[in-house]
């Protein structure tokens, strides 16, 4: 009797994943756009520069790929679980949602789940967008357009850290292509 329990669970979780597989392919996602904001996403140097918008003054721990998500015409969301630590050294996280477009092109970022007390996602960050944002002018000056400049500019001088991070993983992953 346990043995048939089993082989029905099994077979149950084997249809679950084969629908959700399906229901991702009928909303049009592109398996390779998915992997193309995977490669950019990953490594550990894109994930340090990402937790120095979200957390400024916490230390990089590591950051995991947990989840995608279809939209309609193939536009997803990658979430991320980024592991960080503060002076204390004590283990933290954040939740990090990348929605992309159909080319796997990061569109826009949003957060969730934090362990964060008191440094909410971007609030350091967003107190010294000043420091912060210059250090991006100063380091992309040379790559940037007339027009970059000016959007860059802008965002530094509305001190809007989740934007200016939008802003940059756009053009990063822009120079990539």
């Amino acid at each position: 009797m346990r043995n048939k329990a089993i082989w029905i669970l099994a077979g149950a979780a084997i249809v679950l994943i084969a629908i959700l597989g399906l229901q991702a392919l009928d909303q049009g996602v592109n398996p390779q756009a998915v992997a193309r904001a995977q490669a950019f996403l990953n490594p550990a140097d894109r994930g340090k520069e990402i937790l120095n918008f979200i957390h400024l003054d916490k230390t990089y721990r590591s950051h995991e790929y947990l989840e995608t998500m279809a939209y309609d015409n193939g536009r997803f969301d990658l979430v991320y679980k980024f592991h960080w630590s503060d002076l204390e050294n004590a283990p933290d996280y954040t939740d990090v949602t990348f929605h992309c477009d159909r080319t796997g092109t990061v569109e826009s970022v949003s957060t969730g789940d934090t362990t964060a007390k008191i440094s909410q996602p971007f609030a350091a960050a967003n107190l010294t967008i000043n420091v912060v944002g210059n250090l991006v002018f100063t380091a992309l000056k040379d790559e940037l357009t007339e027009g970059d400049q000016r959007e860059v500019k802008q965002l530094i001088d509305r001190a809007d850290a989740k934007a200016l991070l939008e802003w940059e993983l756009r053009f990063e992953q822009g120079k990539r292509a």
